[in-house]
């Protein structure tokens, strides 16, 4: 039984104590718990992305009609997207309750999309006539709807205390300060193309991919350093539409007279991407800004508001170039509206946000203050009651040496040297008590960490003070000045932090300070306490100056007050190292009480 190992939670005081369990919340679970599909279909889905994407490159390089284009792009759609729609699905079902919504919506998108392609897919043919502009719009208008919603709710789950709704107006800014250059540069291209209604189709799902992928890259700076693997992901699938869209905007451009190959390619990676996507969907929901610290979550970056205005004269330069197009001046100003009011908006929101943020703040600061306050009365509580049972034991250890003193008179008296014997035995026992007595009380008001610098035990309960005093108020320029080899016993220690925090109340309160230096040294004789304030004139009759006098005589020492219209006022205490006798020694008079 000598070798057993001590039980794991047991502390005495030959065991060791077993080390405290470090947590992390941000950090991710293992990896074997953290996907919902499991790592064979994980592997799987890549296999099939990775062998799609060259197949399609081999077999269909050669330009194609474009009805012959539609139905291999629309069958890659179905290839691709019908496993998804099944990943989307179930990955909806078991996502975790914070992101279910989100994840329906998606999966939502994906069968929309799936149930467009299928029936173009069956109706497409070489003399089949061409849709009408409203027509190839409505799938994009479509998804657009559905995927604001859904990023909305994604930055709502991950954005803590912050209005969500000024992430989605940074974000509808950031993609129309991005879009709208291009829009004029190459639009008039676009519009008159061979095929209108496949060119501009394609450049809207570019647009809307690219509002995705600054939704991906805002929930990325939200979420928590271990939890960006779905962000992540977002962000490949974003630059993979919006290079497949800018592809095929290409494409409808020159009429499909290119070859397919690279383009159902670049078609087959975006569609790649989103099975990725969707197989590694997690079981854990990521933390957001939620996880910090209301001050944390303060906005501090001004990245949309560059975009925004780097863009500005882009588009002016770009309109003022295109000024014979008779839409490009019309649109470049209805932009430069939009933003504008989008900003005022985007203002009002976050100044409501900051309002809101910095209410919780004073309640966070209301609540410190009040613990603090708490704890330095539970402090001064503590020490008034520990001296009381010290002056207890002081007491009755005086009362017994009293009796024994007594004893030995009366034996004296008698000549019974047996009642000095039991005497002696009785005072011993009495004496290893009260031993034993004070014992536990230096055991129970030790140090929680008898490693802290004396220094520092001074300083902190006088900053705390200070806090406690100011509040939420304007706080005074205090510095604090201790001797690191100062050792102070603990009666002296409760006598410097008093006078130190009295003249402090008087330098705020009295004379209106706004700096207070406090400085404690020591030399061979004495501890030398010194407060300076710029504080106004002293008013001698105050009642805080005879407490301070008071606290420095009990001690045996001096205190002074300096009162100088240029240097401010100083109150010097000198505390000698072994107390002075006062006028005229006090004899302590004892007094039995009978309660019998």
């Amino acid at each position: 039984m000598a070798d057993q190992a001590p039980v794991l939670g047991r502390v005495t005081g030959t065991d060791t104590p077993p080390p405290p369990i470090e947590r992390d919340d941000a950090a991710p679970p293992p990896a074997g718990r953290r996907f919902v599909f499991p790592a064979a279909v994980r592997h799987a889905v890549i296999a099939y992305a990775a062998l799609g994407v060259p197949l399609v490159v081999v077999g269909l390089w050669a330009p194609l009609p474009s009805h012959q284009y539609l139905r291999a792009m629309f069958g890659l759609h179905l290839a691709m997207l019908g496993p998804g729609a099944l990943l989307a699905a179930v990955a909806a079902v078991r996502a975790p309750a914070k992101d279910r919504v989100v994840r329906f919506l998606w999966a939502g998108t994906i069968g929309v999309g799936l149930v467009v392609v299928a029936n173009a897919f069956a109706r497409i043919g070489p003399d089949t006539p061409p849709p009408s502009m409203v027509r190839a719009l409505i799938p994009v208008l479509i998804a657009l709807g559905l995927l604001l919603v859904a990023n909305t709710l994604m930055l709502r789950a991950r954005s803590g205390q912050r209005a969500a709704l000024v992430d989605a107006v940074d974000l509808v800014m950031a993609t129309v300060a991005v879009s709208v250059p291009f829009g004029l540069a190459f639009g008039n291209t676009i519009l008159t193309s061979p095929v209108p209604w496949f060119s501009v189709s394609a450049a809207m799902w570019a647009v809307l991919a690219c509002h995705g992928t600054l939704v991906a890259l805002v929930i990325r700076t939200l979420v928590a350093p271990g939890h960006r693997l779905v962000a992540d992901l977002g962000i490949a699938f974003g630059a993979a539409v919006i290079l497949s869209s800018t592809a095929q905007v290409v494409l409808g451009v020159h009429d499909f007279e290119l070859p397919a190959g690279p383009f159902l390619a670049s078609h087959a990676v975006a569609l790649a991407a989103a099975l990725i996507f969707f197989a590694f969907t997690t079981k854990d929901a990521s933390p957001g800004l939620e996880r910090l610290p209301v001050g944390g979550q303060v906005r501090r970056s001004s990245v949309i508001a560059m975009v925004v205005l780097g863009s500005i004269p882009i588009t002016a330069a770009i309109a003022w170039s295109q000024r014979d197009v008779d839409w490009v001046p019309a649109t470049a100003l209805v932009a430069g509206l939009g933003l504008l009011a989008l900003s005022s908006v985007r203002h009002l929101l976050a100044a409501r946000e900051a309002i809101r943020l910095h209410e919780l703040v004073e309640q966070s600061a209301a609540q410190r203050g009040r613990l603090l306050s708490e704890v330095m009365a539970h402090i001064d509580l503590d020490r008034h009651r520990a001296a009381t049972h010290l002056h207890r034991q002081a007491a009755s250890l005086y009362t017994a040496m009293a009796s024994f003193t007594s004893a030995i008179d009366h034996t004296a008296e008698t000549d019974t040297p047996g009642a000095v014997s039991f005497a002696v035995e009785r005072l011993r026992r009495d004496l290893g008590q009260r031993a034993d007595g004070f014992r536990r009380i230096a055991e129970a008001i030790k140090p929680l960490e008898p490693g802290h610098a004396e220094a520092r035990r001074l300083a902190v309960p006088m900053r705390a003070y200070l806090e406690n005093l100011c509040g939420d108020g304007p706080r005074p320029d205090l510095q604090v000045d201790i001797d690191p080899e100062l050792t102070l016993d603990w009666t002296t220690e409760a006598v410097v932090l008093r006078i130190a925090q009295e003249a402090t109340l008087d330098a705020l309160w009295t004379a209106g300070a706004t700096a207070v230096h406090i400085a404690v040294t020591a030399d061979h004789e004495a501890i030398h306490l010194e407060i300076t304030d710029n504080g106004s004139r002293i008013d001698p009759s105050i009642p805080i100056l005879t407490t301070l006098r008071s606290l420095a005589v009990f001690m045996g020492g001096e205190l002074t007050i300096v009162d100088e219209p240029t240097a401010g006022r100083v109150v010097s205490t000198v505390i000698p190292f072994t107390m002075r006798a006062v006028e005229e020694p006090r004899i302590p008079s004892l007094r039995l009480v009978d309660d019998t």
